[in-house]
């Protein structure tokens, strides 16, 4: 939603926010540096996060790791992560990348029930379960600072919860 459709309204910008999602077949999050410069916009994606979870029956959240930035999401049912295999500039532009999210997309828009093939992951530390797409064979939960190897084992347990 834009500042100009946000300015223009009389209702509370939080409550404009939380219609629109309420209104949508999902809530896509696209992870990146600007995010985790403010505090002010990581109580907005979590309210955001929130608010989907909340709905009846929950919205599905799509998180797009755009950068190697860490922020927990609680509530996620896809995570596209970071790879730090590619070149910054080979997310953008990877062919393989872009048709494997557009078709996500296209099946979770045309069906909001959709569930891919491959098993979801299980984080033992935070218990979030999600669907997980990247190239990465040793993923960093969205949600916890657990550590997971792509056959969904724990490598990693870390001791210290910060971000």
């Amino acid at each position: 939603m834009s500042e100009e459709v946000l300015r223009a309204s009389k209702d509370p910008q939080w409550l404009q926010i939380k219609n629109q999602i309420e209104r949508s077949a999902a809530l896509i999050l696209v992870i990146s540096e600007g995010v985790t410069k403010k505090e002010y916009t990581q109580n907005w994606v979590a309210f955001e996060v929130g608010i989907a979870a909340g709905c009846s029956p929950a919205k599905p959240v799509i998180a797009v790791q755009g950068h190697a930035v860490r922020i927990p999401i609680p509530y996620v049912t896809h995570y596209f992560s970071y790879s730090n295999t590619l070149p910054p500039s080979g997310f953008k532009e990877s062919v393989s990348w872009k048709a494997q999210f557009n078709m996500l997309c296209y099946s979770l828009f045309a069906n909001t029930f959709y569930k891919p093939e491959h098993p979801m992951v299980h984080c033992p530390m935070c218990n979030t379960e999600y669907h997980y797409h990247g190239p990465e064979h040793i993923i960093k939960c969205p949600c916890c600072p657990c550590i997971i190897e792509r056959n969904y084992h724990l490598v990693q347990k870390p001791v210290d919860i910060e971000r």
